[in-house]
């Protein structure tokens, strides 16, 4: 329930996004887009936001690969963190085109991951363990899942933008 919630907030967010370009075409993306509706304040509010989004995002991904790379293959650490930071750096480093076929090469990748996890555990599925003791996701279980429905749409507005 939490993921078709992420996925309706989302798919909502992409068609305002797609309206908006379409009446403000800028490519300022959101900060535009705030600049003009809530004025220069609430347009450096969310230019700052989404400069914070471009820092810390990398850095929760690059946490989260060294410690699925230690639970794989023993290694973490603040060499594992450097290499891959400086991958990302690098990529955003080589140009807007090279970095997009990436991005749309690791898309790909992780649809595909996605369609052989799911494959893989769709039979050891069962419908009635998404109940506890009688009650099926209650509105406070679905507020507790969101913030993990967020990730497989994190970028969405950033490749919107």
């Amino acid at each position: 329930m939490a993921m078709s919630l992420m996925a309706l907030m989302y798919f909502s967010l992409v068609l305002l996004l797609c309206e908006l370009s379409s009446f403000i075409p800028s490519a300022g993306g959101g900060y535009s887009y705030a600049r003009r509706a809530l004025g220069p304040l609430g347009g450096f509010a969310t230019g700052l936001a989404i400069m914070i989004e471009y820092v810390v995002a990398p850095s929760a991904i690059v946490i989260f690969i060294g410690q699925y790379l230690d639970s794989l293959v023993g290694w973490n650490g603040a060499g594992v963190y450097a290499l891959f930071y400086t991958i990302f750096v690098s990529i955003q480093l080589i140009g807007v085109g090279e970095s997009m076929r990436i991005m749309f090469i690791v898309t790909a990748l992780a649809c595909l991951g996605i369609i052989l996890t799911s494959s893989a555990l769709l039979p050891y599925f069962q419908i009635d363990k998404l109940s506890d003791g009688g009650r099926i996701l209650e509105v406070l279980d679905i507020w507790k899942a969101l913030p993990f429905a967020m990730w497989p749409f994190l970028a969405v507005e950033g490749v919107r933008l």
